[in-house]
């Protein structure tokens, strides 16, 4: 019995180990953001090179995805990519100024780069451009 007991808890110390290393490298580092908190926002697109300020509707909605957005471990090869970068500058009612940019597969916050999760990432870019044709 007690050789049982022990193999249980062995097994269960591994599939915890295991946990805490899957989920440890997953970060939401925007997850507390509220969009009470953010006086007002931007958002550019590069290409086109194009900026636009967001509603208060648009603040809420973007406040949603940044809150679900995933980052994990830091990484800056993002210089070894082309494509479209979507920068968000959001000025909060304290008057801090955060950045966020989504560069699938990468997102920078204040600066900082990280790979990212590629679907919240892709719908941060979405939504960006949808701000600038108008369509959000």
């Amino acid at each position: 019995m007690r050789v049982i007991k022990r193999n249980y808890l062995l097994y269960l110390a591994i599939v915890l180990a295991g946990l805490v290393i899957f989920v440890g490298g997953r970060l939401r580092p925007l997850r507390g953001l509220d969009a009470s908190e953010i006086r007002s926002a931007s958002v550019r697109c590069v290409p086109p090179d194009k900026e636009a300020e967001l509603t208060a509707e648009q603040i809420t909605e973007l406040t949603e995805l940044l809150r679900v957005a995933v980052v994990y471990q830091k990484d800056d090869s993002c210089k070894e990519y082309s494509g479209q970068s979507v920068s968000f500058t959001l000025e909060k009612a304290d008057g801090t100024v955060s950045t966020v940019v989504a560069f699938s597969p990468f997102m920078a916050v204040d600066g900082v780069w990280y790979r990212a999760k590629q679907g919240p990432c892709g719908d941060l870019a979405a939504f960006g451009n949808q701000v600038l044709e108008g369509r959000n």
